[in-house]
């Protein structure tokens, strides 16, 4: 009997663990071991056919509170779907699921939950004031909202009958780009709260929320009508950015029915169906008397002209395709919002095709889409010109709608238990499409260039986690170019553009996500034209420049050309890529080469000068500088003295000048002013010789400068001084002091060639006129030689005249020696010139003798006395030796 009542009683103790389907094992510690599939039919039941689901989040609710908190037990189901906790201690375990978005959990049922509410699932979040309550609020309540778009203040209103007690108020706004912290909000500034839920879509929506309940209480009290509050969009700092905001007031009244209400915000836009299904334990029944569903939308950036518009399906059926205008503002950027609710119709459209119905009010009325039993609502959403965003969905249900609670298992573990087969089903009831996370940037190639580029991972996400499939063409759908591939396994962009695909295209990479779910991101790709190096268009003449001197060379502007237009930076070294000398430096911002070169820097060096693009393409030009030795001077020259009527010959010394190259030298020469050389004076180039024959009046001390020009730009010069001085200068002379004449003797000349050099000092031979000048010229030069006076009868023989001109004016038988004139051996014809003391005749009075021009004594060159007149000269006879110049 024993034994039968000990099988009993593990009979019993096995079917109360079957209940949790727990399977005793040997373990030394418990176990949790189960599976997740996909229930295509949603029965509950796995069939062979539904096919597991991994990646799907399994966990111990430690504190019962229905969400996964950090820190309790997890498991990821494998790619069987398979997960397991081991390790655990002997206690009791709530196992729960975190439903991927878009499914619906079939296994295990939930229990029934008393007390209220609703459970959302989609993108939109519900407003949960109070943890306890799955709604934004339940009981003998109502709800106001309101809206308004401007770009300055406004006001925004909530209507509140007598006897009401504010519950909840919420301020949102809606803006595109900016996140502002704060906006102005009755009259004080309220900070904002940015949702994360928001999706951006192409304007980059953005919806912020503040709680305002104490703001809005305190204003209205215990109700009694219709209530403003000032909204100041200053505030935010970029009023044009906020398209509009929106009032919603919750409030208690105890002569109102029962109500569930719901507020759900976030941001829905796109072309592609969002889905966002309310889930409710008890169905509804809209056939019960006074039953009233109502829902209000708030909607940014909305312009309804046929073309932009969002439509809305509830439970699969349209309920309008004119959702979105700027009711509450107006028609331009910042003021576009509208948003059901406060003076607006319960009506909904007339026919929901129309996608120009005005009279749409963003307040609807659920009842006709609703029917009895129904335990669920589905809203499905889309904006097909993908500029406008849902952001705020409130919803009001007649009763305390209980709210749907997702299955559970509660399991008794033991040390050596294994609780198998804790199994979950979900149903695949709204596949959210995959979205752009982040938009592919445009990109740029270069033809005949390999290009490749890697689109990020994390362009396109997916909320039910699904494994997406990257594919691409161009943004009209026709396939890539040929040179273009894409490699969805990696991917990867790759190909070469050819120079034919210079321009720029649109391409579409999409992303599916096996489920139906497509979205896809635009990019341009522009293909430049390869790069064309620059051309030489302009040769670089050669250049030359002498040492010693400064030189300075600008590359043409014209020297280089670049097909491409590209602006060319310029560089030089010496040909073989050496560096340029050290005296020569070149600026690449203005092209210039500057620089002296020193004596020992003469030859010729060739340059090669170099433009750059800066994209690879280089080209050169490469020219000759020759650097010319300047000439030096090797031997100074002398000082030169020259004397009036005297010829003047001189020739420039060979070794005065050197050429360190070689050069022929070709000489000029000036005075060192730069003036030509005095008249007397000329040069012969070919031969360096300066000769002439300097006159009275040139009598001066000079500079003369001799150029020595290589005939490559190198010159050098020497500068000497050259003294023209009186014949006086070089001559004894004596002042008679009776007239002040001054006298000299010739050397022993001709009477002709006497007279000559007389004339040369402005003079004469003597002229005498009274016997007491012919005694001081006999005291003066003595009477050891005859000596020429200026008598002479050369042109009319028998009549003797001075050669001065002067008359004669004295009784020539006083100075005729006994014999004379014209007497004697030679005649007299030809003995036409006298001298003074004639045959050696020692007395003073007598001895003046006509000779012939060669001379007396058979010919016999003799000196003669030259006087000259100080007040008929024309050159002052206090200079007759210059002083040397210091040239």
């Amino acid at each position: 009997m024993k034994k039968i009542v000990a099988f009993l009683t593990a009979l019993l103790l096995g079917l109360i663990l079957m209940l949790v389907n727990p399977v005793s094992g040997l373990a030394q510690a418990g176990e949790i071991q189960g599976t997740k599939w996909n229930d295509f039919n949603g029965d509950g039941i796995r069939q062979e056919s539904e096919v597991p689901l991994s990646g799907v989040k399994i966990y111990l609710d430690l504190n019962n509170n229905r969400v996964f908190d950090p820190g309790e037990p997890a498991q990821i189901t494998a790619a069987d779907g398979k997960y397991q906790f081991t390790d655990l201690e002997s206690d009791t375990y709530i196992v729960r699921e975190v439903v991927p978005k878009g499914f619906a959990q079939t296994s295990p049922k939930p229990p029934k939950n008393d007390k209220g509410g609703a459970s959302t699932e989609g993108s939109l979040e519900m407003i949960k004031p109070n943890p306890a309550v799955a709604a934004t609020f339940i009981g003998n309540a109502g709800i106001s909202t309101d809206g308004l778009g401007t770009t300055g203040s406004g006001t925004l209103q909530a209507e509140v009958p007598a006897e009401s007690t504010v519950e909840y108020a919420f301020l949102h706004v809606a803006t595109r780009s900016i996140q502002p912290a704060q906006i102005g909000f009755g009259g004080q500034g309220v900070s904002l709260t940015w949702l994360s839920n928001a999706e951006p879509g192409s304007a980059k929506f953005r919806t912020g929320r503040a709680d305002v309940t104490g703001i809005v209480a305190s204003q209205v009290g215990n109700g009694g009508g219709t209530f403003n509050f000032t909204l100041d969009e200053t505030v935010t700092g970029d009023p044009s950015s906020v398209e509009g905001s929106s009032l919603t007031v919750i409030y208690s009244n105890p002569t109102l029915p029962e109500r569930t209400i719901l507020v759900l915000d976030g941001g829905l836009t796109g072309p592609t169906p969002k889905t966002n299904t309310l889930y409710l334990n008890e169905p509804l029944d809209p056939t019960v008397a006074d039953f009233q569903a109502q829902m209000a939308l708030g909607i940014q950036y909305g312009v309804l002209n046929g073309s932009q518009y969002s439509t809305i399906d509830v439970n699969g059926k349209r309920l309008t395709s004119s959702a979105g205008d700027f009711d509450d503002g107006s028609g331009s950027n910042g003021q576009l919002v509208t948003v059901g609710g406060v003076g607006d119709s319960l009506s909904n459209p007339a026919n929901p095709s129309s996608t120009t119905d005005k009279s749409d009010d963003e307040l609807y009325d659920l009842t006709p889409f609703l029917k009895k039993g129904d335990a669920s609502i589905r809203l499905d959403t889309a904006n097909p010109s993908n500029d406008d965003s849902i952001f705020l969905v409130a919803v009001m249900f007649p009763g305390a709608a209980s709210a749907e609670e997702r299955g559970f298992y509660e399991v008794e573990i033991e040390s050596d238990t294994i609780a198998k087969d804790i199994d979950f089903a979900n149903l695949l009831v709204s596949n959210v499409p995959p979205v752009v996370a982040n938009p592919i940037p445009d990109q740029t190639a270069t033809a005949t260039k390999a290009f490749s580029f890697i689109v990020s991972p994390d362009t396109f996400s997916d909320a039910n986690g699904d494994s997406l499939v990257i594919s691409a063409t161009l943004a009209d759908g026709n396939p890539l170019p040929g040179w273009l591939s894409f490699n969805p396994n990696t991917l990867t962009f790759s190909g070469t553009p050819p120079e034919s695909g210079v321009g720029s295209i649109s391409i579409k990479a999409i992303a599916n996500d096996g489920h139906g779910g497509i979205q896809s991101d635009n990019f341009n790709l522009t293909i430049l034209p390869s790069n064309k190096p620059p051309t030489v268009a302009t040769p670089i003449s050669d250049q030359a420049t002498t040492t010693g001197e400064d030189f300075e060379f600008v590359i043409p502007g014209s020297t280089f050309s670049d097909p491409d237009g590209d602006s060319l930076t310029p560089s030089a070294t010496q040909d073989d890529g050496s560096p340029l000398p050290d005296w020569l430096s070149f600026d690449p911002s203005s092209g210039t080469f500057s620089g002296t070169p020193e004596s020992g820097d003469y030859g010729t060096i060739s340059i090669k000068v170099t433009a750059d693009d800066g994209k690879g393409g280089v080209v050169s030009d490469t020219f000759n500088l020759k650097i010319n030795g300047a000439p030096v001077v090797v031997n100074p020259i002398d000082n030169q003295t020259s004397t009036t009527g005297e010829d003047f010959e001189f020739v420039i010394p060979g070794s005065t000048f050197s050429d360190p190259d070689g050069d022929s030298l070709t000489l000029s020469a000036t005075q060192d002013d730069g003036s030509p050389l005095p008249d007397w004076l000329s040069f012969d180039p070919s031969s360096g010789t300066l000769s002439g024959t300097p006159g009275n009046g040139d009598i001066s001390s000079i500079c003369i400068t001799i150029v020595a020009d290589d005939g490559n730009g190198g010159v050098v010069s020497d500068t000497f001084n050259a003294i023209v001085q009186s014949v006086l200068a070089q001559k004894e002379t004596f002042i008679n002091p009776d007239n002040g004449h001054i006298y000299y003797l010739t050397e022993p000349l001709t009477w002709t060639e006497a007279q000559a050099e007389a004339e040369a000092v402005d003079g004469n031979l003597v002229t005498i006129n009274e016997l007491a000048e012919n005694d001081w010229l006999w005291g003066t030069f003595g009477n050891g030689e005859p000596f020429w006076i200026g008598l002479n009868d050369a042109v009319d023989e028998g009549s003797f005249e001075w050669a001065s001109g002067q008359t004669p004016d004295i009784d020539f038988d006083d100075y005729w020696s006994d014999t004379k004139p014209d007497s004697g051996y030679y005649g007299g014809e030809e003995e036409d010139y006298v001298v003074m003391n004639w045959r050696d005749i020692q007395d003073p009075s007598g001895g003046w003798g006509d000779v012939e021009n060669a001379g007396p004594n058979d010919g016999e060159a003799v000196p003669g006395i030259v006087e000259v007149e100080p007040e008929t000269l024309d050159y002052d006879l206090t200079v007759l030796q210059p002083e040397e110049k210091d040239c």
